[in-house]
């Protein structure tokens, strides 16, 4: 996903104030991140737009490597991107609003 940079431009809206925006790097196993993609690719193979560029062999053989590497007991890692960003209050919030 690349949400990160549109995250980025993000002002926080009237009353708010970016206080933190930073990228992060988070490992994770790589059986944990097959795991996390092939339930991505059960929601999403169904997509007209998936079923029309990509022929179901290669889907059907890329769930079997993520399953099988999910199965797995590797703890290679898999390293991601992360975008963090923090908002805080310019002024304290009235109560009685």
């Amino acid at each position: 996903m690349y949400a990160g940079p549109l995250v980025a431009t993000i002002d926080g809206g009237p009353g708010w104030r970016p206080c933190h925006n930073a990228v992060r790097s988070v490992a994770v196993a790589a059986s944990t991140a097959a795991r996390i993609y092939a339930m991505n690719l059960q929601s999403w193979r169904a997509d007209p737009h998936i079923r029309d560029h990509h022929p179901a062999d290669r889907l059907d053989d890329l769930g079997r490597a993520l399953n099988a590497l999910a199965a797995s007991t590797t703890t290679d890692p898999v390293v991601w991107a992360v975008r963090q960003v923090a908002y805080e209050r310019d002024a304290p919030v009235d109560a009685s609003d």
